[in-house]
This record gives C-alpha cells, sequence and structure tokens, in this order.
C-alpha cells in the first residue's frame, strides 16, 4: 500500500490527528518571515499574493494562520490535501469558527498575530474562536492530489510543510516539478522542516510515526533545483524552531526557501 494511502487511513484511528494536526504557533520564525519580507515583496512583484497551501493539516490550520499574517495585502489562498476528512475539517473550520484547542499555548493567544481572532474568549476548550467574513471570503479548500492538480491562478507562494516526507524519493520529484511548473516566475517555493539532527535523538526510535516520516532526507538536492529553474534563498531567517507535535518539545529545524527565475531586473530578496 502506498504511504500516502496508509497514512490516509491512518486517519481512522483514534486521537491519530492529534499527533498530525498543524497547530498553530508551528512555523513561528517562518511565518514570521512571509508577513514582514515576502508579503511586501510579492505584493511589489504581482499586486498581491497568490498562495497554493499543500497539506493543510487537520481543521487548515496552516491557511488560517498564514491569513494572520497577510493583513493589508491582497491575497488569496487555496489549500489542498489527498486527506478528504482534513479538506472537510477545514470547510466546517472557514464556514464556522477554529476549536481553541488548536493553539498550542491558550492563554498566549491574543498575542497570536491574529487580530480578527481578538474577538473569542479563551476560557476552555469548548470555545470557538469566530473566522471574520474578510477571511473566509479568501480561502479555499480542495480535495485533490497535488501531483495532479494545480489551481486555477497560478500561485506566487507555495508552501509545502510536513507534507514531502509522506511520498517515496521519485514522487517528491515528481511533485517539485509540478510545483515550479504552476509557480509565477519571481514566486517562492517553501518546503520543510529539517531538523539539525536526526529525530531519533529526540524522538525515539519507538515513535509511532516513524514508518511514515522521513523528515531527514527531504531536502531538496541542489541539481534538481537548478534543473526546475529554483534558486535557493540561503538561510533567509537565522535560529528558526518548529514546534514538534509530536515529541512535544521546541526542536531546531531549517526550511529551504526557492525563487522561481525570472527576469533578471526583479528585486532580489536580501
Amino acid at each position: 500500500m502506498p504511504r500516502a494511502e496508509r497514512l490516509s487511513k491512518n486517519y481512522e484511528r483514534p486521537n491519530f490527528r492529534d499527533y498530525l494536526s498543524g497547530h498553530y504557533g508551528r512555523h513561528p520564525a517562518l511565518f514570521d518571515f512571509v508577513g514582514t519580507r515576502l508579503k511586501g515583496l510579492l505584493s511589489e512583484r504581482h499586486g498581491g499574493l497568490t498562495v497554493w497551501d499543500v497539506g493543510i493539516g487537520w481543521e487548515g490550520v496552516e491557511p488560517f494562520e498564514l491569513a494572520s499574517h497577510l493583513e493589508g495585502s491582497d491575497y488569496k489562498i487555496v489549500g489542498v490535501d489527498f486527506v478528504r476528512r482534513a479538506v472537510l475539517s477545514a470547510a466546517v473550520a472557514r464556514s464556522l469558527s477554529i476549536p481553541v484547542e488548536n493553539f498550542y499555548e491558550r492563554e498566549a493567544m491574543p498575542q497570536y498575530p491574529m487580530g480578527f481572532f481578538s474577538e473569542g474568549k479563551v476560557e476552555g476548550l469548548e470555545v470557538q474562536v469566530p473566522v471574520p467574513e474578510e477571511v473566509r471570503r479568501r480561502l479555499s479548500f480542495i480535495h485533490a492530489d497535488a501531483l495532479f492538480a494545480n489551481p486555477k491562478e497560478r500561485p506566487n507562494l507555495i508552501l509545502a510543510l510536513n507534507s514531502l516526507q509522506y511520498h517515496s524519493p521519485a514522487r517528491r520529484a515528481a511533485l517539485l516539478e509540478n510545483f515550479a511548473s504552476a509557480l509565477k516566475p519571481g514566486g517562492f517555493l517553501v518546503t520543510g522542516p529539517f531538523p539539525l539532527e536526526p529525530l531519533s535523538k529526540t524522538v525515539g526510535k519507538s515513535q509511532r510515526l516513524a514508518p511514515l516520516i522521513d523528515l531527514e532526507s527531504t531536502s531538496v538536492p541542489p541539481d534538481l533545483a537548478r534543473r526546475l529553474g529554483l534558486r535557493e534563498v540561503k538561510e533567509p531567517f537565522e535560529g528558526s524552531t518548529f514546534k514538534e507535535f509530536i515529541a512535544e518539545k521546541i526542536l531546531p529545524f531549517r526550511y529551504q526557501v526557492f525563487e522561481k527565475l525570472a527576469q533578471p531586473d526583479l528585486k532580489k530578496i536580501k
């Protein structure tokens, strides 16, 4: 059975989604980088942001958190996932509200860069945080295989977070080729996170998801990036950390950020 299919079936197991859900606050350095640097750059280049988020997490938490960092810009986010239940849960969250249990630190929620969630009162897990109409209309979710599906409008930002590791090397290369083909010139592809040391040292070899994930070997090889017309942006943010829900601790990770090669007069990111 293919790895992706096994992962999808595992959603039927009790509490399995808790190990995979992309909770708010999981990628602090990355989303800060997108909001403070890529947002302005892509708005200048293309007049706004069209984002393709591949692997949206349970209830679409990654797209919702990303939206909080894009306030003040013209943006739209299309979230795609091959797990139907993840997409359905995201659609429900978009229509109604976000369960507070998806925040890592509930008591710190007012300090999150999400002004549009300020109406919510954090008093317990039963509290639902409202999603405003302005955000709802900018988000959409589709159930599809990202290897074959492309958004109607070409994106200038593709996020492939916590997704490539669930596929074989050949399929990862095919996915990256599809991403590079869909991406607008001057746009960016972000992959990762990748551990700075083997997860086995931190999480342990008995960690129940070990047969399904392959974080150490999923970074994009330089020769493949060149062939796809992608230029890696070296260390756009240093000292980044990643909240590893499986290990229940903060771990040092790195990401890869690639720019789709375009006209030489485009303003380069520094």
